[in-house]
């Protein structure tokens, strides 16, 4: 009930559904929500439409009352009955459970350590997804997904995915591109005629890729904010209508831009006729059954109870950081989701459900500058190698959230990390890498190749086991084979990711029986970790690998 004290007052209802809409009166640090200065206080109603709104307090008594705000209410739920619009989902295949080998075990394991060791049960955390062969092999969340409420995490809970969005805004030209109403090395001018003038070399190719010579915000912050508190794609498209040409030349040299990125969503509205929202709800969320994923601005949903809060700041004060005035610019990155949500986003791609394999190859191929020289990224993909394995993936950071998606593709090895919190995690090398490192099963031979490490292959027959490879086992533990003949042996250790550990063995033996022992250090001379490592024990040109659990 109202009480007089607008710094305290929040107010909210509930719609037959069950879904929270904001109604509220609300001013300091609750009223920063909404993009307020401290000294406004304001009712918002479910739609983002201020209905009162007095400044430093003026007037509170006789506007800011009991009856105000029930009239507001009563307003408001007579526009949501007029304009609510059910959103239609498809019936969709549920996402299998993998079938977990002891690799995966321990590699779930490793996951679950990992994120412990940066989150704790009563600070903001984060979400993530292991995804193989459009299977889930691990998913939790972890820490709270608010610190007022102190509500847990869940996968379930909705997180904004800040850049990542950049490839789904990608992925809706190209959708648009094989329907012919967009092509990419058209001028951005064919499909936003207020840009017209910037010339044939200002093309879509050059938004995706970011060389269209756009800058980011900073260039365009005063500008844009000089129109509008809280500036829309309008705003934007108002504001580079009045530069004769882009700052930089098209196609010279990569340079990041969100503008660019929202300018495409501009592309996509204007190509398909829909607000930029309603295509990706139409076209992608709606197909793919997300059902926790919408695109801002969208305050309905925004309040949904689901949406985790965000929090900057450092683990000793985290800070709720629910709105900023850039929030209602969309291409660059304006979705939320849950990492459930992703898992049927990404078995789309890997399906061609929504584009053909042969348009999502492009959006993996590097950019070319005009001078030949070429860039790692693609349309909103990052494409990256590490260790051998290549890669794409795109991460972001907005608004207290981080988001990162990585995706093996030789390997069809997904992890989706989202994070309600931007401070003190581990993002070297970046975050949804290093748990793929967990799952990634390869490792190199001495030709710098990558080979898959495969159980229990065979051997020649001049090769025999005397003694089964012991299991589990202890530093000290004999392994012993036995040789035909003379053959040349390796016998080398790794761990679950594929990584090295130890090389016991590298020379030729005679035939007969052969004892090796290894004593649970690396090649330096460091106790290893109790957990599954992999032997490679290799003869005449072939190999058998086996699983050994180490315990201390």
């Amino acid at each position: 009930m109202y009480d007089g004290r607008a710094d305290q007052v929040r107010i909210q209802f509930k719609e037959n559904t069950g879904t929270t809409y904001p109604l509220l009166l609300e001013a300091s640090s609750v009223g920063q929500e909404y993009g307020l200065g401290k000294d406004f206080y304001m009712v918002i109603d479910h739609r983002g439409v201020v209905r009162y709104r007095t400044p430093d307090g003026v007037g509170l008594g006789s506007r800011f009352n009991e009856s105000s705000i029930r009239t507001a209410i009563e307003e408001s739920l007579e526009d949501l009955a007029e304009e609510r619009v059910p959103l239609v989902y498809d019936e969709v295949e549920p996402m299998r459970l993998a079938e977990l080998s002891e690799a995966d075990v321990e590699a779930n394991r490793r996951t679950d350590a990992f994120f412990t060791s940066f989150t704790s049960a009563d600070a903001p955390g984060g979400a993530v997804i292991v995804l193989r062969d459009n299977s889930i092999v691990y998913q939790s969340a972890y820490g709270l997904a608010h610190l007022e409420r102190g509500e847990p995490l869940t996968v379930d809970h909705v997180l904004h995915m800040a850049s990542v969005g950049k490839q789904v805004t990608g992925l809706a030209i190209m959708m648009l591109s094989e329907e012919g109403k967009v092509r990419y090395d058209n001028p951005v001018g064919d499909y936003v005629p207020e840009l017209a003038h910037w010339g044939p070399d200002v093309t879509v190719r050059s938004l995706l890729t970011h060389t269209s010579g756009l800058p980011d915000y900073d260039y365009f912050f005063d500008d844009l904010i000089d129109r509008s508190d809280q500036p829309t794609n309008a705003d934007l498209l108002a504001v580079l209508a009045d530069l004769p040409q882009t700052p930089n030349a098209p196609g010279d040299f990569f340079e990041y831009s969100n503008p660019g990125y929202d300018l495409l969503g501009v592309v996509v509205e204007r190509a398909s006729g829909q607000s930029f929202p309603d295509f990706m709800h139409a076209r992608i969320f709606g197909p793919l059954g997300m059902r926790g994923t919408f695109s801002l601005p969208n305050p309905a949903r925004r309040a949904d109870p689901l949406v985790a809060m965000s929090y900057t700041g450092d683990s000793s004060d985290p800070e709720p950081y629910p709105s900023d005035e850039f929030d209602d610019l969309y291409g660059s990155g304006s979705i939320y989701t849950t990492v459930g949500d992703m898992a049927l986003y990404d078995r789309a791609l890997y399906d061609a459900t929504l584009v053909s394999e042969e348009t999502l190859a492009e959006a993996f191929q590097p950019l070319a500058l005009s001078d030949g020289r070429r860039e790692a990224y693609g349309f909103g993909w990052e494409i990256e190698e590490v260790d051998g394995v290549s890669y794409v993936a795109h991460s972001g950071s907005w608004l207290g959230f981080n988001a990162d998606y990585v995706r093996v593709l030789d390997q069809r090895l997904t992890v989706v990390v989202l994070l309600n919190r931007d401070y003190e995690y581990p993002d070297n090398p970046r975050i949804a890498l290093q748990v793929a490192q967990s799952y990634l099963s390869v490792t190199g031979d001495e030709d710098g190749e990558m080979t898959a490490v495969l159980e229990d292959q065979s051997l020649p027959t001049s090769f025999g086991w005397l003694t089964n490879y012991p299991n589990p086992f202890n530093a000290g533990t004999v392994i012993q084979f036995e040789l035909a003949q003379a053959e040349r042996v390796s016998l080398d250790i790794y761990d679950v990711q594929g990584r090295f550990v130890r090389q016991l063995w590298d020379e030729p033996l005679p035939g007969g029986v052969h004892s090796l022992t290894w004593d649970g250090r690396d090649d330096s001379g460091v106790s290893v970790a109790t957990g599954i490592y992999l032997s490679r024990l290799g003869v005449a040109g072939q190999m058998r690998v086996q699983k050994m659990l180490l315990l201390r």
